[in-house]
């Protein structure tokens, strides 16, 4: 009985995982494309590049930007930056084949030289937009807030990431709103789960004192 018992077990864990599964990939067919108004902002020597990623598909966090540096600029007279730009995403919802889009306003501020960087890229106004498309809303968030820029030639230049969560239009929200807080699919199949166990759980202890008394 109890070989049985771990088996249903077993068997319950597994349906239950397949089908959570299953319900974050809904949530994942979706592709991305980002753009920049000004590429390349420039300051003296000196010049910050705005290079986006190649577009994509549906994923909790994904890149943006990868930012470099250039300048010629001694210590003694650095290039000075206090330069605005925007950034663009543009979300397809595959299920019903339409897009829409988001725009993010970055500073780029502070000082560089062609050996060090006392740069910032900073996102204002809000950090997080929402979008709805077809029967999906869109929630994008920029993170982080800001960025710490590297002195030119640095290797691993600093990449600019978004965080987006999708749910389902009829939960609520839209542009400019909130979205519901009803739980999504995974996580209701998750709690089935829990419950199903506790379940299980409980039969086993039953059989179990049974099979005892009749001892």
């Amino acid at each position: 009985m109890k070989r049985l018992s771990v088996y249903l077990v077993a068997t319950l864990v597994a349906s239950l995982a397949a089908s959570a599964s299953s319900v974050r990939a809904d949530f994942l067919d979706w592709g991305y494309h980002w753009s920049v108004n000004t590429p390349v902002l420039s300051s003296g020597t000196g010049s910050v590049a705005l290079a986006v990623v190649q577009d994509g598909s549906g994923a909790g966090k994904i890149p943006a930007v990868s930012v470099t540096t250039t300048s010629a600029a001694l210590a003694t007279n650095p290039d000075s930056f206090h330069s605005n730009y925007n950034l663009t995403l543009t979300l397809t919802d595959n299920p019903s084949n339409s897009a829409g889009s988001v725009t993010f306003t970055g500073l780029v501020s502070g000082t560089l030289t062609a050996s060090g960087s006392a740069l910032t890229n900073t996102f204002l106004g809000s950090l997080t937009q929402q979008v709805t498309i077809g029967q999906h809303v869109y929630t994008v968030t920029m993170d982080p807030a800001t960025t710490r820029l590297l002195a030119p030639g640095s290797a691993t230049p600093p990449l600019l990431d978004a965080i987006v969560t999708v749910s389902n239009a009829s939960q609520g929200g839209g542009n400019g709103g909130t979205a519901g807080n009803t739980p999504e699919p995974a996580s209701l199949v998750l709690g089935g789960l829990g419950f199903s166990l506790l379940g299980v759980g409980c039969w086993w202890k039953r059989t179990r004192r049974a099979e005892l008394s009749a001892a």
